[in-house]
């Protein structure tokens, strides 16, 4: 774990209070520990869902996550139901090629089956009002919050990845009633 990464945890545990419970939610969870927002707090006993869609980093996810995976990528309920092209740079990808991370090269398209958040959560019985969502996925948030009823999970903490090219993820959020109360690199909290 890198010094940013083990910073930004701590500043999550400190906002649940080191709560030995809760429910969490990452979309974009990549790999089971390394940049994971939710490793630490299944260490703490934490339960939750993970979100990946490429194959190979769902399967690490199942092996070392005690989670639920579910390997599909989320979108807005108009690309649900169908397959995408996902542009992978590694452990980077995402659904739109022109927003991937700068320096990014993608060496491989695939295409992945595409879901609603609401539809993953209501399958895997998530809890309304969890605590904690993050939204990972090179671009794609405003699609992926599309899909989200923001009214009826109400998690209590969101952590998006937000490089500040635009206001939309921001006004949507606050739209329904989050505010901002905190940026650490790229995330908003």
């Amino acid at each position: 774990m890198n010094v940013r990464e083990g910073r930004e945890q701590e500043l999550v545990r400190a906002f649940f209070k080191g709560a030995r419970s809760g429910f969490f939610v990452e979309v974009g969870a990549n790999r089971p520990r390394q940049e994971s927002q939710t490793w630490h707090l299944e260490r703490l006993g934490w339960t939750g869902v993970l979100v990946e869609p490429q194959p190979d980093l769902a399967e690490d996810l199942r092996r070392d996550r005690s989670a639920n995976v579910i390997a599909v990528a989320c979108s807005s309920p108009g690309n649900a139901g169908r397959l995408m092209r996902l542009h992978v740079a590694g452990a980077l990808s995402s659904l739109d090629r022109d927003r991937m991370a700068p320096g990014a090269d993608p060496e491989q398209v695939i295409e992945v089956p595409i879901r609603t958040l609401d539809d993953i959560l209501i399958e895997a019985g998530a809890p309304t009002r969890f605590d904690f969502l993050s939204i990972d996925v090179e671009g794609h948030e405003l699609e992926v919050l599309s899909g989200f009823d923001v009214v009826r999970w109400r998690p209590r903490l969101i952590l998006l990845e937000d490089h500040v090219g635009s206001l939309d993820r921001h006004r949507f959020l606050k739209g329904a009633g989050y505010r901002l109360i905190r940026r650490f690199e790229n995330n908003g909290w």
